[in-house]
């Protein structure tokens, strides 16, 4: 399936008229067109835009998985040119404004690689918690992480910051640091990334507009536009 056609998907589903699910019901989806797709503070598609999308299942003891997907640029991932993320955890309320979130995601890049190649598919199990917009994140690979050779155990902490305006304005902040683990453990590998964001729904679309940044010293500042509805 070519990328003009995926944005034709994705356009349709942006526009179409939403189909209401039950009010119970554990099932939710959502599709994005966005300017660039920034994962922790880089760029996952070489400055180009990105068509995503996901459906969840989630109950009301908790329990959730799902699977999210977007392209990705060959030139950082080999021969692959999509992430597919599947993820479960647990997510709850431990009293009132304080919540958890607990799980396991695995990163899938399907593509063809050489004998031997380390795969960029990678393994984290995360844990944060949550009160009054604000959410503290650790998460801890069980295998190499996007295929840096030798680097199982790295860790990427996070916390994101959320405020809402009396007129529908969201406002968002994030400071994140990866650091890398095993054998690729070194301070010149680690880096530190950060954003700021503003977002507004307008006629059922969400529309967002961030500007991340890393110290990063080959890696530029980064403005994007993203507009997303959920089904």
């Amino acid at each position: 399936m070519n990328k003009k056609l995926l944005s034709s998907l994705v356009l349709l589903a942006l526009t179409a008229p939403t189909v209401a699910l039950a009010d119970d019901s554990p099932i939710s989806g959502n599709v994005a067109l966005t300017t660039d797709y920034i994962f922790r503070g880089v760029s996952q598609t070489g400055g180009e835009a990105a068509i995503q999308g996901g459906l969840d299942y989630a109950r009301d003891s908790g329990f959730y998985t799902g699977v999210w997907a977007s392209n990705v640029s060959s030139l950082g991932l080999a021969n692959s040119s999509f992430e597919i993320d599947t993820y479960v955890g647990f997510s709850n309320e431990i009293s009132d404004g304080i919540s958890y979130d607990v799980g396991l995601l695995h990163y899938e890049y399907p593509g063809t690689y050489a004998a031997g190649a380390n795969k960029p598919n990678t393994d984290e199990i995360y844990g944060g918690v949550s009160y009054m917009g604000v959410t503290a994140k650790y998460s801890y690979s069980l295998t190499d992480l996007f295929g840096t050779i030798d680097s199982k155990g790295s860790d990427y902490i996070e916390l994101n910051g959320d405020y809402s305006l009396d007129n529908g304005i969201d406002l968002s902040a994030h400071y994140g640091r990866q650091n890398y683990g095993g054998a690729a453990a070194n301070a010149a590998n680690d880096y530190t990334d950060y954003s700021l964001g503003v977002s507004k729904s307008f006629f059922g679309l969400d529309v967002s507009l961030t500007h991340s940044d890393t110290n990063i010293a080959a890696q530029n500042s980064t403005t994007t536009l993203t507009v997303s509805r959920s089904l």
